[in-house]
């Protein structure tokens, strides 16, 4: 992959490196992530590696979610989808070169900001569209860029885990740690993010 610093929504010509949002109408779930790895759209799937299961799929399992470790092959059966707020690996690309560049996009003129923000609202118009009873944000990063804070760095509102007071018509917002992070310490990672992933199993 060369390296382009420009996702699917900005430039149709990253089409190569695209991994498709896994959405359709009616889901309980949908998970919202930054943006997926080079493996994952390789593989063809969101959460997948070469080897062994992501810890994504196991903690969906081990917090009530879904009765087995399953993969995205499966993820409609137990009502879930998978999105990105990028839908190519370009958001890895776009903050290892931001520096280099100053932050301008030299294929599409566009500024890191432009680029998170059209990620964003693409996100939203999803969600819209179809519908889910949840959407569950995957770290905060998410979040920022959901709720229009395209920064990296901390600022002065920092949002609580859990439930958000927003919605997007009926879909309700959830805010969760990713899979791969802490949330603070002393928390165990895993025991942190099964815990909040088990108040999402509890929504019939």
């Amino acid at each position: 992959m060369k390296n382009k610093i420009s996702c699917p929504d900005i430039c149709p010509n990253c089409k190569e490196a695209i991994l498709k949002p896994h959405l359709k109408k009616g889901l309980n779930i949908i998970f919202v992530g930054f943006n997926s790895t080079q493996e994952a759209i390789e593989l063809g799937g969101f959460f997948k590696r070469r080897n062994g299961t992501h810890l994504f799929w196991e903690e969906l399992c081990e917090a009530g979610i879904t009765d087995k470790v399953i993969s995205q092959d499966e993820a409609y059966d137990y009502g879930i989808g998978c999105t990105d707020i990028f839908k190519c690996a370009a958001g890895t690309i776009v903050k290892k070169f931001q520096k280099k560049i100053k932050g301008i996009s030299r294929e599409t003129g566009l500024s890191t900001r432009e680029i998170y923000k059209r990620g964003a609202i693409s996100i939203k118009k999803g969600i819209s569209t179809y519908s889910p009873k949840i959407a569950c944000l995957l770290g905060i990063y998410v979040w920022k860029w959901f709720n229009g804070i395209y920064s990296l760095r901390k600022t002065p509102i920092e949002p609580k885990f859990g439930w958000q007071k927003n919605r997007i018509g009926n879909t309700k917002i959830f805010l969760c740690a990713f899979p791969a992070y802490a949330i603070s310490p002393p928390y165990n990672r895993k025991e942190a993010c099964i815990n909040l992933l088990k108040k999402l199993s509890k929504v019939k």
